[in-house]
């Protein structure tokens, strides 16, 4: 036998690709746009400055707001894509959504100012008067704020083996373990970084959420509108 037909034997006999190679690789991502949109490093002072007058409670916060942001984020991925499917909204259109309210939390990232999409200013004035902050604002919507819930929603309805929506839930909660390894080492990040590194980092931050958003908004719109891809 030949090189040439035992290549072609092999080429034949290798089995088809599957696309998991793919979906692995859509989860990554949605870990890195998760982490992106809860920004854990940029809510490292907010914390700090949230559980000034109780340094001693910070454990206690930032446990008890993972718990919360998890139980919201795990819920809204598991009962969103029915949600959507009641109000008869496609996984098109709430990719362009999804995208465009990413796109406006990269702006505010890159300009280094408060997200008016995850808070306002009555909620950031309640939080300085509330004794316990670790449900509201930190867990929701700081944390588990409207782009991580629609993060999880999109990519969890996207997913159609058990396999793999498991793993969405499994992202979620690695997203929520590294936000809490953070915010329990807030005072020496904050520390170690300063305002300017921290400045820095949202920025970086911002520039990769702002290519995931246009990415989601032209799948959707590619969807949405199929003579476009001609």
């Amino acid at each position: 036998m030949g090189l040439s037909a035992l290549a072609s034997r092999t080429k034949a006999e290798k089995p088809p690709y599957t696309g998991s190679m793919l979906e692995w690789a859509d989860l990554l991502k949605m870990l890195v746009a998760l982490l992106v949109m809860v920004d854990p490093i940029g809510l490292a002072p907010l914390f700090l400055a949230l559980t000034a007058g109780h340094p001693e409670g910070r454990s206690r916060v930032a446990r008890i707001a993972i718990f919360t942001a998890a139980t919201v984020l795990v819920i809204s991925a598991l009962v969103g894509p029915y949600v959507l499917q009641m109000f008869g909204i496609s996984l098109a259109s709430f990719r362009v959504i999804g995208g465009v309210l990413f796109f406006m939390l990269a702006l505010d990232m890159l300009n280094s100012r408060p997200s008016r999409t995850k808070r306002t200013e009555k909620e950031d004035e309640e939080a300085k008067v509330r004794k316990e902050t670790a449900i509201v604002p930190l867990g929701l919507p700081l944390i588990a704020g409207p782009g991580a819930i629609s993060s999880v929603i999109i990519s969890f309805k996207a997913q159609e083996e058990i396999s793999m929506k498991a793993a969405v839930i499994l992202i979620i909660l690695i997203a929520c373990g590294i936000t809490s390894l953070v915010l329990r080492l807030s005072a020496k990040i904050a520390h170690r970084l300063g305002a300017t590194g921290i400045a820095v980092l949202e920025r970086l931050m911002g520039l990769i959420l702002g290519a995931i958003a246009v990415e989601l908004i032209v799948k959707g719109l590619l969807e949405l509108i199929p003579a476009l891809n001609k």
